[in-house]
């Protein structure tokens, strides 16, 4: 084909070709590549639900996906699903005039549907509880909680040490530790 404008020789593939390219380019530079179907367009079947692309560009993308190995999203059905629940006033404020292309609401709408969520909840209860001991552990040094005051018994200065002991055993190296644990398997 040529480009009119610039009289530029262009070879036109299909769109199952262009992401067979995209899979082999992605894969060659080291990274692993992810298909995800087109979002839906503000088009409305004879029921009043969102047009799917399951047919068409949405099957050819699950293809090649299944083809080449690779993961696939269907962001066309999680996000027509979404819409089919709103009432017609508000999917028409998810697009703007030409049908295709979302608006900031829209998009906003269809980000977080890529995926459900994949963090590990006790994960994250345990970095906040390193981080807490992190911070304990900052305190006391940085802010010279050393020096003890004098113990009115002998009881209660062996309760202080005890403490003292057991909060360094339990918190001073062990807790940065945990935190980079933690912090590169959520990452």
């Amino acid at each position: 084909m040529t480009i009119q404008e610039t009289g530029v020789k262009e070879t036109v593939y299909t769109y199952g070709e262009y992401l067979r390219r995209y899979i082999h380019e992605s894969r060659a530079a080291g990274a692993r590549p992810i298909l995800m179907s087109l979002t839906p367009r503000d088009a409305y079947d004879e029921k009043g639900k969102i047009v799917r692309v399951d047919k068409t560009f949405g099957l050819w993308a699950r293809q090649v996906a299944e083809e080449e190995d690779v993961p696939f999203v269907d962001l066309n059905e999680i996000s027509a699903s979404k819409l089919d629940a709103y009432g017609p006033w508000k999917e028409k404020y998810h697009f703007y005039t030409d049908h295709i292309h979302t608006s900031r609401f829209g998009a906003e709408m269809n980000a977080p549907s890529k995926l459900p969520n994949t963090r590990i909840d006790v994960a994250d209860i345990l970095r906040g509880i390193a981080i807490g001991g992190i911070v304990l552990i900052h305190f006391i040094e940085h802010l010279n909680f050393y020096n003890f005051p004098e113990a009115s018994s002998p009881f209660w200065a062996t309760l202080n040490g005890a403490v003292w002991d057991t909060t360094f055993f339990l918190l001073a190296g062990k807790m940065y530790a945990i935190f980079a644990l933690l912090f590169g398997l959520s990452f």
